[in-house]
């Protein structure tokens, strides 16, 4: 049985930590893009219930006939 020599070792460290350091950025592009387009989505939601509810709240103070 033979030791492989320690630069070897040293190098698959090396290898395997910017394996997951590049898999750690590919999480983090993908989770700013989620946010992104759920932010996006909220500001649609908030506009569409600002107008829902500034029209609701005009019918509301108009007096009844």
């Amino acid at each position: 049985m033979t030791i492989p020599p320690p630069n070897h070792r040293r190098g698959s460290a090396v290898v395997l930590m910017l394996a997951l350091l590049a898999l750690l950025l590919v999480v983090v592009a993908a989770n700013t893009a989620n946010v992104q387009h759920v932010n996006a989505e909220l500001r649609l939601l908030e506009k569409h219930q600002t107008a829902h509810w500034s029209h609701h709240a005009k019918t509301a103070s108009t007096p009844a006939p």
